[in-house]
């Protein structure tokens, strides 16, 4: 899946499509990787489903726009995550960083 951060014109399967930001796409793993290379800060890849390797759903957003699976990659510092998705709010003794 990819969500849209601003607005965005893409091209998917031959259409021309405007999004507006907070637009969110689903796409297979490829054409959303394929996404984000072409239209950078624009888009995130927002995961779908479950860790593929702990099962878990819990997810923290970087500063930097990443989603990051917080049991396989827990944050080094609360002032690194902008938002948390899913779960608890606190994961591994860290606070989420207020935005």
């Amino acid at each position: 899946m990819i969500e849209t951060l601003t607005p965005v014109t893409v091209r998917l399967g031959g259409q021309v499509r405007p999004l507006k930001a907070g637009a969110v796409l689903t796409l297979s793993q490829s054409q959303g990787w394929k996404l984000r290379a072409k239209a950078g800060e624009k888009v995130r890849l927002v995961p779908d489903g479950p860790c593929f390797a702990c099962q878990s759903t819990r997810r923290w957003v970087s500063i930097h726009g990443a989603v990051v699976c917080p049991t396989c990659h827990p944050p080094t510092s609360p002032g690194l995550v902008k938002q948390w998705i899913g779960g608890r709010s606190e994961i591994a003794g860290v606070s989420p960083a207020r935005t």
